[in-house]
């Protein structure tokens, strides 16, 4: 939790990679605390944690409420299917739409 506590002071960081890392539900509660604002953050890696569905709702809430994070990894985590399509869609929502090149 420590070095999610870093992001604080690190405004811009747009990757934070923690495959395998032993991260659990409750290092995902500070990181969905301090990812909530964070300036740049757009993709997580959180492959091969233990990671169970409490801690994939709070990744939904914070893939919801920061509309710059656009790629988030659970592989080999407990985060059910179910709970990790709801993810998938909440972070197409947050891709760019094209723009219309004025005519």
């Amino acid at each position: 939790q420590a070095v999610l506590a870093l992001l604080t002071h690190l405004p811009r960081t747009q990757h934070l990679g923690l495959p395998n890392n032993g991260v659990g539900n409750p290092a995902v509660q500070c990181l969905a605390t301090l990812g909530r604002d964070h300036p740049a953050l757009a993709s997580l890696d959180l492959r091969g944690n233990p990671i169970s569905r409490p801690g994939g709702k709070m990744l939904l809430a914070l893939v919801s409420g920061n509309c710059r994070i656009r790629t988030l990894q659970l592989e080999d985590t407990h985060v059910d299917s179910a709970l990790q399509a709801r993810i998938v869609q909440a972070l197409r929502a947050n891709k760019p739409r094209p723009t219309k090149a004025p005519a």
